[in-house]
This record gives structure tokens, C-alpha cells and sequence, in this order.
């Protein structure tokens, strides 16, 4: 008898984690779909792989993946201003180049700014107003790099850089306006 209660209490057990782990994947992969059919920026399979990436997301409220899409954003904003100090210091930038990347330098330093507000921001319960515009700063100042290297015949050096800060920080944003 003890065996079998004990069988029915673990089964009982896989089947009540199994009904709850469902739903956060699912609920992830939901998330991502919504926020890609409002908006037209969010690609929702940019939005599955890069939120999956980070560890926890699979589980996480919507709350908590904004979260994670701003600690991504962040990461991100981190390697590209690591490009950009890699491309001032060690290569043989033209003129224009390296007055755009110099900028760069500045601009994805805006946004690093902006991510740790915006972070601190969740954390301490600040309205939506402050993190919204913390958001969009972090969103657009990539995107003014990427503009800027365009219009000298130079966006190669950070385009992939620029794109992705600019796509995780614009879901960021639809999750913070979204669910906070």
C-alpha cells in the first residue's frame, strides 16, 4: 500500500511540474507572438531565441522577461562599446570612420546609461514614464550609430552590433509598456 500511495504522490507530483512548466514555455513563445503581431519591429523569431538564451527565461513571468531583455540589451550595449574600442585602438580607420566610431563610443555609452537606469528603475518601482524613456533612449542611440556609419559608406563595422541592441531594447520596451 505504501508503494503504491507513493507512486500516485509521484506521479501526482510530474504531473502537477509538467502542468506548470507547460504553460511558462508556452507562455514565452505567447509573449514573443504577441509582441511581434502589435509591433512590426519585433520578429518574433529574434525574440524566442534571444530571450531563450538567457537562463530562467523559459519560466519567466512577462515581468521578469523584461527584465531579461533589458540585461541582454545591456550585454549587448557592453560587447558593442568593446568593438568599438577594439576598432579605435587597433585598426586603420579612414578619417570619417573614426569620427563616426568615436561618436559610436559616445552614443552606445547613452545607452549603457539609459539600461542601468532602466534597471534600477524595475527595481526600485519607478512609473512607467521614466522607464519607457530610459527604454527609447537605449533604443534609438544604436540606431543613430548605425544611421551615422550608413551615411559614410561605413555601417559593416557595426551594423550587426547596432540591429540587435536596437531589436532587444525595442522588445524590452513593448514588454515594459505591455505589463508594468
Amino acid at each position: 500500500m505504501k508503494s503504491s500511495a507513493l507512486s500516485l504522490f509521484s506521479l501526482i507530483s510530474v504531473a502537477v511540474l509538467l502542468h506548470h512548466a507547460a504553460p511558462s514555455i508556452a507562455s514565452l513563445e505567447e509573449t514573443c507572438k504577441q509582441l511581434a503581431k502589435e509591433n512590426n519591429n519585433v520578429d518574433y523569431n529574434f525574440c524566442l531565441t534571444s530571450l531563450q538564451a538567457f537562463d530562467g527565461a523559459p519560466s519567466a513571468s512577462p515581468k521578469e522577461l523584461a527584465v531579461i531583455a533589458v540585461k541582454l540589451t545591456q550585454a549587448n550595449a557592453t560587447a558593442a562599446l568593446s568593438k568599438i574600442e577594439r576598432l579605435l585602438n587597433g585598426s586603420t580607420l579612414d578619417p570619417t570612420a573614426r569620427f563616426s566610431i568615436n561618436y559610436c563610443l559616445g552614443l552606445y555609452t547613452e545607452t549603457k546609461v539609459a539600461l542601468s537606469n532602466v534597471i534600477e528603475g524595475l527595481a526600485s518601482g519607478k512609473d512607467k514614464s521614466f522607464l519607457v524613456m530610459q527604454i527609447d533612449t537605449a533604443a534609438s542611440k544604436p540606431q543613430n550609430c548605425d544611421d551615422l556609419l550608413y551615411e559614410g559608406a561605413n555601417d559593416y563595422l557595426m551594423n550587426p552590433e547596432d540591429d540587435d541592441c536596437s531589436d532587444l531594447a525595442t522588445i524590452a520596451h513593448d514588454l515594459i509598456v505591455k505589463f508594468f
